[in-house]
């Protein structure tokens, strides 16, 4: 269900393992250097919803919702990884896979938000 990008914590990854969602991460499926836009080609090839703390992937213009198959973007840094998990795991809990498709989900330490 969730594409890790590369620069997603492997805190993060263990989190959502250990809570059961199935996680694969960008590094098995290509190099460090690909371009984002070809990790959204991924993601949508393996019908994932990418999961990633880029902030440029939260630039809808960019990345129109409609045109990709979900971007979660976390706003986390280690002081506040607790938090932000705890609204990542409540985002999922709440949201389909369909209903992250095509919707841009911007999470931070207090809550989450959904565009597209």
């Amino acid at each position: 269900m969730i594409l890790a990008d590369h620069c997603v914590f492997a805190s993060t990854v263990r989190l959502l393992q250990d809570a059961g969602y199935s996680v694969t991460r960008l590094k098995e499926l290509t190099s460090p250097d690909v371009p984002d836009r070809e990790v959204l080609e991924l993601a949508a090839r393996w019908d994932l919803v990418l999961l990633t703390n880029d902030a440029d992937f939260g630039n809808i213009l960019m990345y129109p919702p409609a045109q990709h198959e979900g971007i979660i973007l976390l706003k986390i840094r280690a002081e506040l990884e607790t938090q932000v998990h705890s609204v990542l795991l409540r985002l999922l809990a709440q949201r389909s896979r369909d209903g992250l498709r095509h919707r841009l989900a911007l999470v931070d330490r207090a809550k989450y938000r959904i565009r597209g």
